[in-house]
């Protein structure tokens, strides 16, 4: 569902204590969420906003860096 892939992608994005696009986090994995959750429910907002925001970050957590790609879906 919409709701489990967006739920995966928060769980993906963050660290193994929950901060937030720290190392350790899952970009790709996050990024695949995020875009598998928009696919199922393409009027979710909040799966929308989310992968913006992630697109905002590079693998490295580096945030509007010269590695991030902002393409969307």
């Amino acid at each position: 569902s919409a709701i489990a892939h967006r739920v995966l992608g928060f769980v993906l994005e963050h660290d193994v204590v929950c901060r937030e696009f720290e190392k350790g986090f899952d970009h790709d994995g996050a990024l695949a969420a995020f875009r598998k959750a928009h696919e199922l429910d393409p009027e979710d907002a909040v799966s929308w906003a989310n992968l913006a925001n992630l697109l905002r970050y590079d693998a490295s957590g580096v945030q509007h860096g010269d590695s991030v790609n902002l393409s969307m879906p």
